[in-house]
């Protein structure tokens, strides 16, 4: 494998094991905002409203079957173009906080160990900036005496020809159109009993996903039957929350004065060592 600068293995290891690969909500604060040049317009839903999941009048769904739920959730986010995925109660491997869209767009950040990262996708292209305490990191030392511009900057490359920027955008193919097809798709669906997953009324249906082991999804039980939270099997802690369902965010990308090709600072991809 080759040798990675130490972006994206927090993320990684915490959402993608989950038979997902997730994404940031455009959520933050104004100066992150204005520091990553992206521009937000929340014009279809918000967490409180449609595109939270699990608000409004019960949709009856826990009384149908596992595989029949399963169908139900799939359909009602087939429609749906983006969403948010958050890790909770995964720290010691990492968070993550994402907002992605079926138009290969990603957008937030992720962390592991005190080490934080803000994320950007567009299509192929991927920018990511690592925090202030990455360039005091061994990692970020062995960057530094590579490329001593590097501080401060984004790494940037596409995303087939970096394996950093790679395993870090992994996390952004957790759209909601695979989500929908994997539930689509789902075999061997077991029902639970109703019950409530951060303070949202859910019946959790258990499958596998992507060919991974079993793992817990919770859909919604009020309001559209969006799938809410997803536990994993895979010796993980922690679960995935889902939301902002059809919350418009746009991405535009830092300018080149903003960003340094990864391969300054990472080695021949692919290799071994």
């Amino acid at each position: 494998m080759a040798r990675k600068f130490g972006i994206g293995t927090a993320a990684v290891t915490a959402v993608a094991a989950m038979g997902l690969s997730a994404c940031s909500s455009d959520s933050g604060d104004d100066s992150k905002k204005k520091d990553d040049k992206v521009a937000s317009d929340k014009t279809s839903a918000d967490d409180k409203g449609s595109g939270g999941g699990g608000t409004g009048a019960p949709n009856g769904i826990e009384k149908l079957s596992g595989p029949e739920i399963a169908r139900k959730s799939g359909e009602a986010l087939s429609s749906v173009r983006s969403m948010r995925l958050k890790t909770v109660g995964a720290k010691e491997q990492g968070s993550t906080d994402l907002m992605t869209d079926t138009s290969g767009n990603c957008l937030g950040t992720s962390s592991l160990k005190g080490l934080d990262f803000r994320i950007i996708k567009k299509g192929e292209q991927v920018w990511v900036k690592p925090g202030d305490a990455y360039w005091t990191d061994q990692e970020g030392k062995r960057v530094l005496a590579k490329e001593p511009r590097a501080k401060g900057k984004y790494f940037q490359g596409e995303l087939k020809s970096s394996l950093t920027l790679g395993l870090t955008a992994a996390l952004c193919q957790a759209q909601p159109d695979t989500m929908s097809k994997s539930l689509l798709s789902a075999k061997q669906v077991t029902k639970g009993a109703p019950t409530t997953v951060g303070g949202k009324k859910v019946v959790p249906i258990t499958f596998a996903m992507s060919g991974e082991k079993p793992s817990t999804v919770h859909i919604a039980t009020e309001g559209k039957p969006y799938p809410v939270s997803l536990t994993d099997k895979n010796g993980l802690q922690g679960r995935l929350e889902l939301s902002g369902f059809g919350v418009h965010f746009t991405v535009k990308p830092p300018s080149a004065a903003e960003s340094i090709d990864v391969s300054k600072v990472e080695g021949p991809y692919p290799s071994t060592g």
